[in-house]
């Protein structure tokens, strides 16, 4: 799981979950309803899960293509 080291800032817990916005990238397809269920209990409001791979200076998440079943997944498992 891409989040396993990943721990919630204290300081988050001062802030409504509709204040916590998360993208998490590199998330296979197979992976995604774990990963949407650990943020949930972070309680993060805003999620955005990609599998897009960063390479620094040359992508970012936002210019990647889902497939069509990979938005479906998260549409299931993230709302």
């Amino acid at each position: 799981d891409s989040l396993e080291l990943f721990v919630m800032p204290v300081w988050a817990r001062n802030y409504p979950a509709s204040d916590i916005v998360m993208l998490v990238y590199d998330v296979p397809e197979a992976s995604i309803a774990s990963v949407c269920a650990r943020l949930k209990s972070d309680r993060v409001g805003l999620v955005e899960v990609t599998d897009a791979t960063i390479i620094p200076g040359v992508s970012t998440p936002w210019n990647s293509l889902q497939s069509a079943s990979y938005w479906t997944a998260f549409r299931a498992a993230c709302r």
